[in-house]
């Protein structure tokens, strides 16, 4: 049975009109303001502070979709690294005091309240078993990498820290799929599409004000790009399937678009280049496949051309340097391109030293071959995500981050062949689409993982995809299937 939600209502003793019941209410009322009042005379405004935060607790106990709601709502609104967009919120709510920040405090919180829900119902949040088993796969790669790392020198703190970013990953699929009810897909699909179209208006507003380029770009951080790529493979996968989409959807293309676009993310061009192969080729009719596959390595061969021909001749400013800058003879005159391709060759060079256990949580790689510049803090980090999780978690690791990719794409698939609202499968074909491209940017980055704002958003986005997976698999209603 599909976890639900517990309703809203009063309990039934106070909807009646009995007397003493009234009473009750009454006294409890004085009581908590005349405690308040009391906690105000002594400590000041934080009297007035701690009775509200007792109740918000209570109620985030009582309703588990409050905090995690909460959470996937900052997660997405408030930017953590954004140069000319980081304001005194993000400060705070990603930064904190004394080694915890809100953010991770709200991440513990929506993982108590939800165990402690799934502990009175007596029920397990449901998830496919692709997505379950390639997240056990990665809790136990993130363990035998904290005990490597330990035992090679690092530090408690560091492995501490090491969990902090990788948490999300494991808690999110679960925490969604604990809250959300089947039949609630749609509203928080629309609050999402709401959200990221409001981002994108602020994206190319604030770009456009602080004068482009890398300098003044202000969503460059890859959580608002990979929300713009994910809503136009949406729309396009809709598009493909012939589903309808309200006009307002339709409308904030272009706007997404340009977003997406000023991001100046090369990596997640590249990697939407293939997602809208890969919604083109799953999308169509058994004849379209057959005519888009050729058309798509066309299409592949004409852009490789274009790059290797000095496509910067016709674009001009910051995306036409982005764009020349994708040209594979450039990559060795780029000083920041060059220093990626010889950290990843002394990675590898560590990761042949050790195969199996890698170099473990906290552990910082070896300079075996020359650098041509040198970053602070970058001896803990790879530009390439199968490296990165092998680096720090050993093979378990890296198996499991490709395992958890393809299955959330296998699910995502599924979602868009059997799902009987046309609308919500065109989402698990674009979501899929998302997934793949995610997998083909972070050849040349890593960010699941390594930052924890992405890393949840990703996780909770797979958890749309395991309740949407879940309804999929039931016997389609005529009525709901005709909703259009």
């Amino acid at each position: 049975m599909a976890p639900r939600l517990p309703s809203l209502r009063p309990p039934a003793a106070f909807a009646g009109t009995d007397p003493q019941v009234g009473s009750l209410v009454g006294l409890l009322a004085a009581g908590t303001a005349l405690l308040t009042l009391v906690a105000a005379l002594a400590v000041g405004v934080m009297g007035l502070v701690l009775p509200l935060a007792v109740a918000g607790l209570l109620a985030c106990v009582r309703w588990p979709a409050v905090p995690v709601g909460l959470l996937l709502f900052l997660g997405v609104v408030v930017d953590q690294v954004v140069g000319a967009g980081r304001g005194p919120l993000s400060l705070q709510l990603y930064s904190g005091i004394g080694g915890f920040s809100p953010f991770e405090l709200l991440v513990y919180l929506s993982v108590g309240c939800v165990t402690l829900d799934c502990v009175r119902r007596r029920r397990l949040p449901p998830i496919p078993w692709e997505i379950g088993a390639a997240l056990i796969l990665l809790a136990v790669a993130f363990v035998t990498g904290s005990v490597v790392g330990y035992f090679a020198g690092a530090g408690i703190g560091a492995q501490i820290d090491g969990w902090r970013n990788v948490l999300p990953m494991i808690v999110a699929v679960p925490l969604v799929a604990a809250v959300l009810p089947s039949d609630r897909v749609r509203p928080v699909l629309v609050v999402a599409a709401v959200l990221t179209i409001v981002k994108a208006l602020t994206a190319v507003a604030l770009t456009a004000a602080n004068g482009g380029g890398i300098d003044g770009i202000v969503f460059y951080e890859v959580t608002a790009n990979w929300m713009f790529l994910l809503y136009l493979l949406v729309v396009f996968a809709a598009w493909v399937k012939g589903a309808s989409l309200p006009w307002w959807v339709w409308a904030a293309v272009p706007l997404v678009t340009v977003a997406f676009v000023v991001g100046l993310k090369r990596s997640l061009w590249l990697g939407g280049v293939v997602g809208l192969a890969m919604v083109l080729v799953i999308g169509l009719s058994r004849l379209g496949r057959r005519l888009a596959a050729p058309a798509v390595v066309v299409a592949g061969a004409l852009v490789w051309i274009l790059l290797s021909s000095g496509i910067n001749v016709t674009l001009q400013g910051p995306v036409g340097e982005r764009v020349s800058s994708l040209d594979p003879s450039s990559l060795q005159s780029n000083a920041q391109d060059r220093y990626r391709l010889d950290e990843r060759a002394n990675v590898w060079a560590e990761l042949k030293r050790q195969p199996l256990t890698g170099l473990g949580q906290g552990v910082e790689w070896r300079a075996v071959y020359p650098l041509g510049i040198e970053h602070e803090d970058a001896r803990n980090y790879v530009h390439n995500a199968v490296m990165w999780f092998w680096m720090k978690y050993s093979l378990l690791g890296a198996l499991g981050y490709i395992a958890l990719m393809l299955a959330a794409t296998i699910v995502g698939v599924r979602v868009s062949r059997r799902h009987a609202v046309p609308q919500i499968a065109a989402v698990g074909l674009g979501t899929a689409g998302a997934i793949v491209s995610l997998a083909v940017a972070e050849v040349a980055g890593t960010w699941t993982g390594a930052d924890s704002r992405f890393t949840l958003i990703l996780g909770a986005v797979i958890g749309v995809l395991a309740v949407t997976d879940r309804a999929s698999a039931r016997a389609p209603d005529p009525a709901v299937a005709g909703d259009g």
